[in-house]
């Protein structure tokens, strides 16, 4: 029995066609940001003798500063995250 060759290249056709528009495609959207961008860090906690002892005060203080300013700056890549993908977003502070 003879093969149509109708089908074949009917078949041939729909494979091109399927395997093309990929490498065509506009770059698509990264769907999540940074993954050590959305890590949560525990506040620190104070120290009974931070109560008593101002160097030790000092040095809690300095901590929630620290992680304070982690948490921002996370939150501001988290911005600039969403700029680049054309999402909504506040106006973004320089990295």
């Amino acid at each position: 029995m003879r093969s149509n060759p109708l089908p074949r290249a009917r078949l041939a056709l729909l494979l091109m066609l399927s395997i093309a528009p990929v490498g065509c495609a506009p770059t698509l959207v990264k769907l999540s940001p940074p993954v050590a961008d959305l890590a949560v860090e525990k506040k620190p906690v104070m120290p009974v003798e931070a109560i008593t002892d101002d160097t030790v005060a000092a040095q809690y203080s300095s901590d929630v500063e620290g992680w304070g300013d982690k948490g921002w700056a996370a939150v501001a890549r988290l911005c600039r995250w969403a700029q680049a993908n054309k999402m909504p977003h506040p106006d973004c502070p320089a990295p």
